[in-house]
């Protein structure tokens, strides 16, 4: 979860996040919080929102070594 008074660094590198629509530890409203606010800011971010819990499922594998290699190699 963010902080409350939260800010993301304005130097900050792209960011990826993924979050399951159906994750009953961490709501996935959070998600959409911290991508808000890095949106804010102009920071690079992809959000990849998936059916699934509390997890990060194989097949998203491929796009988070994608984005890796794109952007810091």
């Amino acid at each position: 979860y963010p902080h409350p008074n939260w800010i993301p660094p304005s130097q900050s590198p792209p960011v990826f996040l993924s979050h399951g629509t159906q994750d009953d530890v961490v709501p996935i409203q959070a998600s959409r919080k911290l991508a808000a606010s890095f949106q804010r800011i102009d920071v690079v971010i992809e959000t990849f929102f998936f059916k699934g819990g509390h997890e990060i499922p194989e097949e998203i594998m491929p796009t988070i070594k994608e984005r890796l290699s794109k952007w810091f190699i």
